[in-house]
């Protein structure tokens, strides 16, 4: 039930939504007045959060900052690696369409093959309120065979729907003692706080290896002053989930 809850939330968050409601509201209503005021809110909310130069401020602020693999001097044992690469899996291809999370495996089989790391736990099962039998860690270690990493140094958890599931069946892994002590989480710079929390919780300690940044310096030419973006209102989206999913968890008791 909270998996479903959790999709539906996204959709309510989303300030596109917001903004048709507005205009909808505005439509329909009969007073002139309440239909002006509606009509100046969404275009205020669909002005205000397609602002790239402020969405990426607040990226700035909430996003954990990256830094270059070589500052690791001693490898860990095991580099844990967020689900959330797919964007949807192609019934057709048989395959897993990539979003921007490919770049948390990507930048792992970097660490890899630079002996950053010495094996890769992909956690992360079914993101598919339908298609459960779809597991993506299973298709990533497929991948990262195909990329000639040994079978016996990618270790899968393939049950996890959400981050705090993520942590709590990884931690069971990890907590059997067998791949070592040293732990490294590679995710999305955005997602770093709620994936520590989450960790901490269930008493694993790791260092973090921020990825997929969407926070850049600052430009103050006009488009990234005044341009409206459309990019903008997903980077928001992603915000919005973030801190919802932080506050949700803490209600929750999660983190």
């Amino acid at each position: 039930m909270f998996f479903i809850l959790s999709k539906l939330l996204d959709f309510f968050i989303s300030p596109l939504v917001w903004s048709i409601i507005l205009f909808s509201v505005a439509l329909i209503s009969k007073n002139q007045i309440k239909r002006r005021k509606y009509f100046i809110a969404g275009f205020v909310v669909l002005i205000f959060f397609t602002n790239p130069f402020i969405v990426n401020s607040i990226f700035n602020m909430w996003e954990i900052r990256a830094y270059s693999s070589n500052k690791i001097n001693q490898a860990y044992d095991v580099g844990i690696v967020m689900g959330g690469a797919s964007r949807y899996y192609n019934p057709e291809t048989k395959r897993l369409v990539y979003g921007n999370g490919i770049d948390r495996v990507m930048q792992a089989v970097e660490l890899y093959q630079q002996k950053k790391i010495k094996k890769i736990l992909l956690t992360g099962g079914s993101g598919y309120v339908l298609l459960q039998q779809i597991k993506e860690a299973d298709l990533l270690k497929k991948m990262l065979v195909n990329m000639h990493i040994p079978d016996s140094d990618v270790i899968e958890e393939r049950q996890s729907r959400n981050t705090f599931e993520n942590a709590k069946m990884s931690a069971d892994i990890l907590k059997s003692n067998l791949y070592g002590k040293r732990y490294l989480i590679i995710t999305s710079a955005f997602h770093i706080r709620r994936t520590l929390a989450c960790f901490n919780k269930q008493g694993i300690s790791a260092d973090v290896f921020p990825v997929d940044e969407h926070a850049n310096g600052n430009s103050y030419t006009p488009d990234k002053l005044i341009v409206p973006d459309t990019g903008s209102l997903s980077n928001w989206e992603i915000l919005f989930h973030e801190w919802t999913g932080m506050l949700i968890y803490k209600f929750a008791g999660y983190i």
